[in-house]
């Protein structure tokens, strides 16, 4: 996990080219100009633009990609998120075309997105994402980036 403001994200240059590609259409666009929706960008590269609304912790599971990373960024308003080591899928099927795995999970650390602040999640790291935080409301960009590597092959 990388959590850090968004103005220090090339400093991630190098970690892998998805990611870089990545970098290079988030430093590129206007994002807070962004209409919501999917935006396939290449192969490795789909970015979503949407509207939620974030909820209790104890309503939210925790969830998992094993084939790639998941860069968040509030654009509007702002809700905290989790990380667990642990979890347990308790008979949750893994969904191969989403590329995720819900589990239940013990919350190690947590902090708070908005503000110019982002979170990449690699893959294998449970988090959980859209935890009220204040805003009934935000406006958010989740980046997934394939990554390359002889686990997600």
């Amino acid at each position: 996990m990388i959590y850090d403001l968004l103005e220090n994200l090339p400093r991630y240059r190098g970690m892998d080219p998805g990611l870089d590609e990545c970098m290079d259409w988030l430093l590129s666009n206007d994002l807070s100009a962004l209409s919501n929706g999917n935006r396939e960008i290449s192969p490795v590269l789909t970015v979503k633009v949407m509207d939620a609304a974030p909820r209790p912790a104890d309503q939210l599971l925790y969830e998992m990609h094993h084939h790639h990373m998941d860069l968040q960024i509030d654009l509007q308003g702002a809700e905290c998120f989790e990380l667990a080591l642990q979890g347990d899928a308790d008979g949750m099927a893994y969904d191969e075309a989403a590329d995720c795995q819900q589990l239940r999970g013990e919350p190690v650390a947590e902090a708070r997105l908005g503000g110019g602040r982002f979170i990449l999640f690699l893959p294998d790291e449970m988090h959980k994402p859209g935890i009220f935080a204040g805003d009934k409301a935000i406006r958010k960009l989740v980046a997934k980036v394939l990554v390359k590597s002889e686990k997600s092959r």
